[in-house]
């Protein structure tokens, strides 16, 4: 059970309300049409990928073109694979960018209905089938990158789980994304944390590459890579990324404490600068009264009260 490819962290929006866009009526059917996902018998089908994919249909439109186009130069100037397979591959927008691009991708997805949407110049690189079956024939056997975006939180577990052995055996380096926290999804009945798939990829003898901070199309996408023979080179290559990680939080604390120190300096000046101005209205007072009549008859009385003493 493949989805559109993207989150609704990911998902572009249109400009007339995303989700608040969609009518009720639309909503009630997505929750009936999408019920019966936790027995893994949900049909992605046109009514999916119309309704449930966010505020905007999951079509070949400008938005979602666009949002393609940006994946594709990511992949190509960040990895420069050559041969891609998009495991859950939808309507084929990553294949097809790709291929503008001199890739050789290729993708392949559950839903026919979703295949059979693929413009004419990419149907040919793409297939139905399930993530848990060997590749149907006429796709390659194995790719030096695969990309799975947010399809595997649509699997049962045990489905997902024979999903990352696959990919594991597809590609060196897997281009992963699986949503930790949308639970308002009605098929996404396999939710896990990151660190959930992280083992599971580690099963396969793929490892998290720690200094590859993709970011996009989610902040939870991660590169997995094959490990060397070497068990060392792993371990160093997790521990610089933690150490670094631990000199960057020491620093962000002790910037934090000396951001507190002048904080607190701050309010101690502004305190002593209300004061001033309290004393300045005070003296602006004082100065309006000398200057008034009764200022000068105190002036004057003062003035003779002084005289009378010198004499006395």
């Amino acid at each position: 059970m493949q989805d559109t490819g993207v989150s609704d962290a990911a998902r572009p929006r249109p400009a007339d309300g995303g989700d608040a866009a969609i009518p009720e009526r639309n909503r009630a059917e997505q929750d009936t049409a999408t019920q019966e996902s936790a027995t893994g018998s949900i049909d992605f089908g046109r009514y999916y990928y119309e309704h449930a994919c966010g505020g905007a249909p999951y079509e070949r439109s400008p938005l979602w073109l666009t949002f393609f186009d940006r994946l594709a130069d990511q992949i190509v100037e960040q990895l420069a694979p050559t041969r891609v397979l998009d495991a859950g591959c939808a309507i084929g927008m990553l294949v097809e960018k790709l291929r503008e691009r001199d890739v050789e991708a290729w993708g392949v997805d559950i839903s026919e209905w979703a295949i059979s949407q693929a413009h004419e110049s990419v149907k040919p690189y793409l297939a139905v089938g399930s993530l848990v079956d060997p590749l149907p024939a006429g796709l390659p056997e194995h790719y030096d990158l695969v990309t799975c975006i947010e399809v595997v939180e649509h699997m049962q577990p045990a489905e997902s789980k024979a999903a990352i052995r696959r990919l594991g055996n597809l590609g060196d380096r897997i281009f992963f994304s699986s949503s930790p926290t949308d639970f308002a999804e009605p098929t996404h009945v396999n939710v896990q944390a990151q660190e959930h798939w992280s083992v599971l990829f580690a099963r396969t003898g793929h490892f998290r590459n720690p200094d590859y901070v993709v970011g996009y199309p989610t902040p939870w996408t991660t590169l997995y890579e094959r490990a060397s023979s070497d068990l060392g080179e792993v371990v160093r290559r997790y521990d610089r990324k933690l150490i670094q990680m631990g000199h960057e939080l020491r620093d962000i604390r002790q910037t934090a404490l000396n951001l507190q120190d002048r904080l607190t300096h701050l309010a101690a000046t502004d305190a002593a600068l209300e004061h001033v101005k309290a004393l300045e209205a005070e003296l602006v007072v004082a100065r309006r009264l000398l200057g008034s009549r009764s200022g000068r008859m105190l002036r004057a009385y003062h003035a003779a009260r002084g005289k009378l003493r010198r004499r006395a």
